[in-house]
């Protein structure tokens, strides 16, 4: 942990969160979007959901086939872009890129 004593900054993951990156593939990272933040992005999304392409190989299903998981619905539907939207529409998706409350886990996964 960084910073002052007024303000400290996370520099990585903490070794459960790595622990669980590693089992799970993933990790859930809350509060990072304001709730204003999420709402421009859904909207976002929303004005350009008719360029998403849907995908529906069953090697792209995240379940075994015959299995409850594997399900029988749609495809997963993938929408490419995001930056290169007008800004007003791809700002929050850029913030992502170098959000402080993600970088510890940048700086983890990927390196400084």
């Amino acid at each position: 942990v960084n910073g002052s004593n007024s303000e400290m900054v996370k520099s990585e993951m903490a070794a459960d969160e790595k622990y669980l990156f590693d089992l799970n593939g993933y990790i859930i990272v809350k509060n990072v979007l304001t709730p204003a933040e999420v709402e421009s992005a859904n909207k976002a999304i929303d004005e350009h959901a008719d360029e998403m392409i849907e995908r529906s190989p069953p090697e792209l299903r995240n379940a075994k086939k015959g299995t409850k998981m594997y399900g029988a619905g749609p495809g997963r539907k993938d929408l490419g872009g995001l930056l290169e939207w007008p800004f007003h529409q791809s700002k929050v998706f850029k913030s992502i890129l170098a959000h402080p409350k993600l970088l510890p886990y940048y700086h983890t996964l990927l390196g400084k």
